[in-house]
């Protein structure tokens, strides 16, 4: 993982590496074939970054107390080592994790995270003591506690959105347990699972869900019904976000190389595609900057690329779609750069990188495996 330099509008194309991951405590770095980083995320409050990883695991790397300020931010400069500060285990595949919206530092009472895991409820953890502060369990139709596949704070963070297979639960953050409500999406899905999810900024009361099934609904959440919905990717959708003002949604799919922008001004209409290489079924994240002028993507291929979306002089209608090329694009690593996370408050760029592969060996044995 490496942490870049961004956002600054003289310097974008010019990112250093001021940052680097120290994993373990004794120095080494443990990331192998076997276990690699699959996404990262910084707090609210921007002092922490909490990654995922394939070995089920959750870590938060606080920010060092040296990069708040600027001028160590240069390549002569001895860079300092991130450790992570807190290391939680969860029992299966982390499927999502989110920040509570209202994390901040010096309220230790706010300081939670969001994660769900293959067969076991939804947690909330403190990110400061590593403690479940609440669990919200979701039933399925024979009464057993399944897993939400993603997962989103209300902007005010008193609702919790969780999807499922054709279905979102919603629960109330400050009543822990089984009660929520439930919505039934196989009219419109049918039998797929809700893999994105993402609140409007500027219009709460608007839901956007992405399935496997490769289409993006919008949801009003007073009352569940549909606003319209929208197709164009490839792929299972993997990613959701909304420009800071509320107008353009973005969206990506895994083996799909493009980021869709679409204008909801007009829905169903596409604005722009940013081309980014996405071979696999991983998924490969990407980030916004606070003022939604700058788009940035890892690919599978190790690169990162950045994109002038200037969401401040739009378009009217009617116009045509466009392909953007990337402003800038470097080698940020040598294997899959699939995480990307831009710092809310300093020009300060997050990710990680890694993705299973299969060994020479292993193609051999499944080779030999009979087929009947």
């Amino acid at each position: 993982m490496d942490i870049e330099e961004d956002v600054d509008e003289l310097e974008i194309y010019k990112p250093i590496e001021i940052c680097s991951l120290l994993d373990e405590p004794n120095g080494k770095n443990n990331q192998t074939d076997e276990n690699f980083f699959r996404g990262c995320k910084w707090a609210p409050d921007g002092t922490c970054l909490l990654t995922n990883s394939n070995d089920n695991h959750l870590r938060t790397f606080d920010l060092p107390s040296e990069l708040h300020c600027k001028s160590v931010w240069r390549p002569s400069n001895q860079r300092p080592k991130l450790n992570y500060t807190l290391k939680i285990k969860e029992g299966g595949i982390i499927y999502d994790y989110v920040w509570y919206p209202k994390t901040s530092s010096i309220d230790g009472f706010t300081s939670y995270f969001l994660c769900s895991s293959m067969y076991a409820p939804i947690h909330l953890w403190d990110s400061v003591g590593g403690e479940i502060k609440a669990t919200y369990r979701p039933y399925n139709q024979v009464d057993e506690v399944t897993h939400a596949y993603s997962l989103a704070f209300s902007l005010d963070g008193n609702k919790i959105y969780a999807g499922f297979l054709s279905e979102v639960k919603i629960f109330s953050t400050d009543r822990p347990g089984r009660e929520c409500v439930s919505r039934n999406l196989k009219p419109w899905f049918r039998k797929n699972i809700v893999s994105a999810i993402a609140i409007n900024p500027v219009h709460p009361d608007i839901c956007a869900l992405g399935t496997y099934s490769k289409i993006i609904g919008l949801f009003s959440d007073s009352d569940g019904r549909p606003l319209f919905f929208l197709k164009g990717h490839n792929g299972g959708i993997t990613h959701l976000e909304f420009s800071s003002n509320g107008i353009l949604l973005f969206s990506g799919a895994r083996k799909d190389c493009e980021i869709i922008c679409w204008d909801l001004r007009n829905p169903g209409c596409i604005l722009h595609t940013f081309p980014r290489q996405v071979s696999t079924n991983q998924r490969v994240y990407f980030d916004l900057t606070s003022c939604s002028n700058y788009l940035l993507s890892g690919n599978t291929n190790g690169d990162l690329s950045i994109w002038n979306v200037n969401t401040s002089n739009l378009p009217s209608s009617p116009y045509e779609e466009s392909v953007q090329e990337p402003l800038y694009k470097f080698s940020a690593h040598q294997d899959c750069t699939n995480g990307v996370s831009v710092h809310p408050f300093y020009p300060i760029l997050g990710t990680t990188s890694g993705q299973r592969h299969v060994s020479l060996t292993d193609q051999e044995e499944i080779q030999q495996m009979p087929f009947f």
